[in-house]
């Protein structure tokens, strides 16, 4: 039978004092059993001695984890809570918002439309900018990477395309969410490229998706901003911001969402009496693969727009920009006047 720890280490201290025989008689034990405790003296010493910091010394559940993991538990209760109590007010003036999405700098984009709607926006008193997302290409990801090869400009003149329409257009640019082409940076790399150009700005941002009312005088708008639903539907390119009203967890009258591709479309619908505004929108590129090989019919329209008045009047148009610019620049002028 196996004897304990103390016991090995008194034999060991007798054998090495007195000398095994003088040892054993100190024990008073028979010679089988001297045997039997000396194999446990060798083991002992043929074992590993480990000085340093073992499995038990690292981390603490109780005292260092768990107090970690509350505190990232309510950061991310209070960040849930902030994110559908978010509010840009525009005053009591008018104003109007312009919807931009999948510009893909990288690709074969109409350049001369996007900086037509630049300059309208830009040109406009009170006109700003609601960004869904996919500013670039940016095909660094898997397989994807072999679609660079084919682009018309390198990945750094991507780069330098995103940074040049983000500073044209800081002064506008209100709200940024990403889209898929976007956030491959991040999954890659772990870091957010877009939040990294715009950090420090005045806006609202996210990667996903963004929760907001929109107000100014009487106009109380409640805002989804998307680069993508789920729940598509061939023959309704809105069915997904429709369908995610009766199936998501937030009461918008408008969703905002691109990454189809199709022509831009606002499309009014009706939920427990109130008119809602589900928004699609096309893209900047004049050839567009994906859109060919999916059957999509080609773009004629890029952005949208919606301009209020204080009284909570409202136009809206998709596509062509300029003629709802017009509109907006004589409301606030005679608002002004």
């Amino acid at each position: 039978m196996p004897i304990g720890k103390e016991k090995i280490k008194e034999v060991k201290t007798l054998v090495e004092e007195y000398g095994l025989e003088e040892a054993q008689k100190r024990l008073g034990v028979s010679d089988d059993t001297m045997s039997r405790y000396m194999r446990f003296v060798r083991n002992m010493e043929m074992q590993v001695s480990i000085s340093g910091l073992k499995p038990v010394d690292h981390v603490e559940v109780e005292e260092e984890i768990l107090p970690y993991m509350r505190k990232l538990c309510e950061r991310a209760k209070q960040k849930s809570s902030d994110e559908n109590s978010q509010v840009i007010d525009f005053g009591n003036a008018p104003f109007g918002i312009v919807n931009i999405s999948d510009i893909h700098f990288g690709g074969k984009i109409d350049i001369d439309a996007l900086e037509k709607d630049m300059n309208t926006i830009l040109n406009t008193p009170r006109l700003y900018v609601f960004l869904s997302g996919d500013l670039f290409d940016n095909f660094i990801i898997g397989k994807l990477q072999s679609i660079q090869t084919n682009q018309p400009t390198t990945h750094a003149h991507e780069i330098k395309l995103v940074e040049w329409f983000l500073n044209k257009m800081k002064e506008r640019i209100i709200v940024c969410v990403t889209g898929n082409h976007d956030n491959w940076t991040y999954k890659l790399s772990g870091v957010d490229y877009i939040k990294t150009l715009v950090d420090g700005w005045n806006i609202l941002y996210a990667r996903d998706e963004a929760r907001f009312t929109v107000r100014g005088g009487a106009v109380n708008q409640k805002w989804i901003v998307r680069h993508k639903f789920k729940y598509k539907s061939l023959y309704n390119p809105t069915h997904g911001a429709e369908v995610n009203w009766e199936r998501g967890d937030y009461d918008y009258d408008v969703a905002v969402a691109g990454h189809e591709h199709r022509a831009s479309l606002i499309r009014p619908f009706v939920r427990h009496g109130k008119v809602r505004y589900a928004v699609c929108l096309g893209t900047y590129k004049i050839r567009d693969e994906y859109a060919r090989e999916n059957g999509f019919a080609r773009c004629v329209g890029n952005s949208s727009a919606f301009i209020y008045k204080p009284d909570g009047s409202m136009l809206h148009t998709d596509g062509d920009v300029q003629p709802l610019a017009e509109v907006l620049r004589g409301w606030v002028e005679e608002w002004e006047s």
